[in-house]
């Protein structure tokens, strides 16, 4: 995994699972990223559509050629040991699959954008596919490191390991090589990196602060920013006279409160990755 994500794990873990736990983070950093400005492909698509393109590629190539097969031969063996676990596994399994097939059809999306000047509409409707997508991608984390990576202290042996280890890393494609794929992304992952290196390892405890703080307040505002929006369309769609048409006013309330509870979700988990990401951390 990219250099700049560092172990989250304990120093006793299997290089095979601090790998696993590695791409987390990472995929929680770039989730993050896209989540904070998806609006953006409302009102100013070209200044994100090449880096969320470079992104979202490289999070569906990424995990279908490398990480989904690697966590699929970890899965097998947790069933092996704990026949229980079939059933989840099996249903990470259906969404190893999904988000694909997911991940495929953003890329087609977004590329259709470049290629077309779509309307405003159509703008904001892919805005809400792409953080529809962060959001399954977020879950479906979630519960591989609650559910499966939690078990494999106690269920696997050095044997285990050392059966699934024959199935070696591959080098990130983050890192570069010839073709330079993910020039945008590789960029703003080490330089968001080095700017955590000078705001936490320069200046200490009180860098540390600085950088969380900052970062936090960035988080807050946009998302207080969002919330006024919410509220603007919640009021423009509601009648001049709400108790004249009671029908009218309870399905814009309904609509207005159910976009809330979704943008409302979305923000904790901005927080928890915001929190997971291990550079953001207080040493």
């Amino acid at each position: 995994m990219n250099k700049a994500i560092k172990d989250i794990t304990e120093d006793n873990t299997h290089p095979f699972l601090t790998e696993l736990h590695n791409d987390h983070a990472c995929f929680s950093r770039i989730l993050l990223m896209i989540s904070r400005n998806a609006q953006l492909l409302e009102t100013d698509h070209t200044s994100v559509l090449p880096l969320f393109k470079e992104a979202v590629d490289y999070i569906v190539d990424y995990q279908n050629t490398y990480h989904h097969p690697r966590e699929e031969t970890l899965f097998k063996l947790l069933k092996d040991r704990m026949p229980s676990l079939q059933q989840q596994a099996d249903q990470l399994h259906k969404e190893h699959m999904m988000m694909g097939r997911a991940g495929k059809k953003m890329m087609r999306q977004l590329h259709g954008l470049e290629k077309n000047n779509q309307k405003r509409s159509v703008r904001a409707s892919l805005a809400k596919s792409l953080l529809q997508f962060v959001d399954d991608m977020r879950v479906h984390i979630r519960n591989e490191e609650e559910i499966m990576y939690a078990q494999v202290t106690s269920l696997l042996t050095d044997d285990d390991w050392n059966a699934i280890a024959q199935d070696k890393a591959v080098g990130d494609p983050l890192q570069g090589g010839p073709t330079d794929k993910y020039v945008l992304l590789s960029r703003y992952m080490t330089e968001s990196s080095d700017l955590i290196r000078v705001n936490t390892e320069n200046l200490g405890l009180y860098g540390q602060l600085v950088y969380q703080i900052r970062n936090g307040v960035d988080i807050a505002s946009l998302q207080a920013a969002e919330l006024w929006q919410l509220n603007k369309r919640g009021i423009r769609a509601m009648p001049s006279f709400p108790i004249l048409h009671p029908h009218k006013t309870w399905l814009t309330i309904n609509q207005s409160g159910t976009e809330l509870c979704e943008s409302a979700r979305r923000w904790t988990q901005d927080w928890r990755d915001w929190r997971k990401d291990p550079h953001w951390k207080i040493k």
